[in-house]
């Protein structure tokens, strides 16, 4: 069994990972130009 902590985190982990999929066919969609200014943002968030 899981406990509450393991599955709040796992589910964390399962939306990161959907998140990063639709970023990635986003970028391949897209093209270059937004890869570049998302990991700009990306940067200027930390």
């Amino acid at each position: 069994m899981l406990d509450a902590s393991n599955s709040s985190a796992l589910s964390h982990h399962a939306v990161s990972r959907q998140l990063q999929a639709n970023l990635k066919r986003e970028d391949e969609r897209l093209g270059d130009s937004l890869e570049l200014e998302r990991i700009l943002w990306l940067t200027a968030e930390c």
